[in-house]
């Protein structure tokens, strides 16, 4: 069967379809450079000694979050109104700074913060262009599983050779993330330059970012979206952080290269998610998502007591599966329903800084608890725990609505 991923005339059908790779590339090469310069960083924390990597990296980490939570307000704007192929380049340009900069001898968490600038603004103008190339809303569903699952795939890679490299010399890893940059950077050049609406300005923008923020939520579908998303990837934060340290100590996982290859099962479970998503969810019955959120956040509570490399690996992997069946509708459920009431940049830059809101609030009860003397194993059950009471109480909230079973996309 033929399948088309996008809403074209035929005239335009074999240009968009190069665009719509272009696009999947250019983030491809992104979201490994994101990976292999966080284990550039943990290779460079035990170069200088750091004894606890999950407590510096929990730092870093904030630095990183604090950029997309103080920039929320004005980079939807951007992405709306400037032409997204030029705004996703100026992110890649950011991210290379960032990284150029650790070579300076500038603090670390300033140079990630940098990086985390450049992660910022590329998000939403990635979404829009996707939005801007496929209209049909079953379509956006599989070009977005696609580009995220080939998304995750890069993570993976990423984080290996991340791992390979920095267990050889942070130095290696940073030079080889710029060079993956540039490489991203150079996909970009075959994106459209699609202009945007002139009328945006900034000044309206941020003024309505929180007003945005409300109509948002104040759609039971969106909030649900916006939430349940938030959840996992806090939970996915956390429990990435926590194994930096839980592997040396349970499993004796010492290289940074083993590390990153173990924690690429879950990586690999997402690309499998984000692939079945659209065969199993039918974009207007997303409720069918929720189990899926239930099971992922159960494992990543049990995870801490699972003993031996082949079963860690299984419970990586399904969580990786389970998530990657409930993020990959809930982004596009988002998308699509804020593209009608806000606009799909403005959408993403709010989804960016709710998902940075509940990882920088998850990092900080992350390091509270272990202030006060948790154990590391009860502190990596608290993701899955509050993800799943999250998902639970507005998953009743949108029940009792009756909003699940409608159409948002028209797919």
């Amino acid at each position: 069967m033929d399948v088309c991923l996008w809403n074209a005339d035929k005239g335009q059908e074999t240009f968009m379809n190069r665009s719509y790779w272009f696009l999947v590339f250019a983030q491809w090469f992104n979201a490994f450079a994101d990976n292999a310069v966080f284990f550039a960083l943990v290779g460079l924390a035990g170069e200088r000694g750091v004894l606890e990597p999950d407590q510096y990296m929990s730092g870093v980490q904030t630095a990183f979050l604090a950029a997309y939570i103080l920039l929320a307000p004005v980079v939807g704007t951007l992405s709306d109104r400037s032409s997204r192929k030029r705004i996703i380049q100026l992110g890649v340009l950011l991210k290379m700074a960032g990284v150029l900069l650790l070579f300076s001898g500038i603090p670390v968490p300033l140079c990630y913060a940098i990086f985390g600038a450049g992660a910022v603004v590329y998000s939403p103008a990635k979404y829009g262009m996707l939005n801007d190339l496929i209209q049909d809303g079953q379509t956006l569903l599989r070009g977005n599983g696609i580009l995220e699952g080939l998304s995750i795939l890069a993570i993976m890679v990423g984080s290996i050779t991340g791992g390979i490299l920095a267990d050889h010399s942070s130095t290696w890893g940073l030079f080889g993330t710029a060079m993956v940059l540039i490489l991203s950077l150079l996909f970009s050049f075959g994106l459209p330059k699609i202009e945007g609406k002139k009328t945006i300005t900034y000044a309206i923008g941020i003024s309505n970012f929180f007003a945005d923020i409300k109509t948002l939520f104040s759609n039971p579908l969106t909030r649900f979206a916006l939430l349940g998303n938030s959840s996992f990837w806090m939970s996915a934060t956390l429990m990435r952080i926590a194994y930096l340290t839980w592997l040396p100590v349970v499993l004796g996982i010492t290289d940074k290269a083993g590390q990153a290859t173990l924690l690429a099962a879950s990586a690999v479970g997402v690309i499998g998610g984000a692939m079945l998503a659209p065969v199993i969810i039918k974009i207007g019955n997303v409720e069918k998502a929720i189990p899926f959120a239930y099971i992922s956040a159960l494992l990543i509570m049990l995870s801490p007591w699972v003993n031996g490399t082949i079963p860690v690996v299984g419970v990586l992997f399904m969580i990786g599966l389970l998530g990657g069946l409930f993020v990959v509708p809930m982004n596009t459920l988002l998308q699509s329903e804020g593209k009608k009431h806000i606009g799909v940049g403005r959408t993403v830059a709010i989804q960016n800084m709710m998902e940075n809101v509940f990882m920088l609030s998850g990092l900080a009860v992350f390091q509270f608890l272990a202030w006060v003397g948790v154990s590391l194993n009860v502190r990596m059950m608290f993701g899955g725990a509050a993800m799943a009471i999250i998902v639970f109480t507005i998953g009743i909230l949108v029940r009792r609505k009756k909003t699940f079973k409608v159409d948002v996309l028209g797919g």
